[in-house]
């Protein structure tokens, strides 16, 4: 049986795993019942407050975010089926898929439909559901692609698009990669290669389509850059990454209030002007 999230007759969420555990789940902000390693990547290299808004407030829809979940899904070619395309650019949404009963629902469909474990007789998992439990908080992985060389994690590959120049990696890129390569290692498969790949959209190829490719040049120790393609191998630090999780958690366990990092980011922040901390940011422009 795959892990699984219940809620019991009075609300309280539990994690079951597969080896008959029972872990109560601890109560989070903005009711969250599990945590996206997304998420924390975009916490530690971004600035949290702005996801703390996204919570609060909601998150308005942009035309790029739309087109950027299409050319996703054209590099795995999946079909969009998480993304309520009828909402209009300008619109706000709730943000995220892992808010109460919807959050249960989607970790479970999750994990009944692509749970790693039920993956790995596979060469090429595409987004495998990896659960990595820390102080009693269910933490969701959702990697690309998994590489698997006879049931043993091979490459992980993950993959952003851009409109822009894709040899522009952000630090936020970089750590969600090497938080599924730890994650993956603490879990007991650890994997030979971690390699972030960015790309160009409309760009003509696939990365389902080079996963050989992908594969062969991080084994040998080598990244690409072209103007469309970056392939990029990225470093697994374990104790600065179990560090990373911790202070990432404190913020949803009520241990600690968002950190503020205003600056240039604001320039791109939907909550520029309502945020208490974008001072620094030259309205006017």
């Amino acid at each position: 049986m795959e892990p699984r999230l219940v809620v019991s007759s009075s609300g309280e969420i539990f994690l079951e795993l597969p080896d008959g555990a029972r872990i109560q789940v601890p109560k989070m902000k903005h009711d969250v019942v599990f945590v996206l390693v997304s998420s924390i990547s975009r916490q530690y290299a971004g600035c949290e407050y702005r996801i703390h808004l996204d919570y609060r407030r909601g998150r308005e829809i942009r035309r790029e975010m739309i087109d950027g979940v299409i050319e996703h899904a054209r590099h795995l070619n999946e079909k969009i089926v998480d993304l309520d395309l009828e909402v209009k650019p300008g619109q706000k949404c709730p943000v995220l898929i892992n808010v109460g009963l919807d959050g249960v629902t989607y970790f479970n469909h999750a994990m009944r439909s692509r749970w790693i474990m039920k993956l790995k007789d596979l060469r090429i998992a595409k987004e495998p559901a990896i659960l990595y439990v820390h102080d009693n908080v269910p933490v969701l992985a959702q990697p690309d692609i998994v590489v698997f060389e006879n049931g043993k994690c091979s490459t992980i590959i993950e993959i952003k698009t851009t409109s822009r120049d894709p040899r522009i990696i952000s630090r936020a890129e970089e750590l969600q990669a090497a938080l599924y390569g730890y994650i993956l290692a603490e879990l007991g498969m650890p994997p030979r290669n971690v390699v972030l790949v960015k790309t160009r959209r409309g760009s003509s190829e696939r990365v389902l389509d080079i996963v050989d490719r992908i594969v062969e040049l991080a084994d040998r120790g080598r990244d690409m850059y072209t103007r469309d393609l970056v392939v990029y191998r990225v470093k697994v630090d374990k104790e600065k990454l179990s560090s990373i999780i911790k202070w990432a958690l404190d913020y949803w366990l009520y241990r600690r209030n968002p950190t503020a990092r205003p600056g240039n980011s604001c320039r791109s922040c939907q909550h520029v002007r309502s945020c208490p901390f974008s001072h620094t940011y030259p309205l006017g422009r």
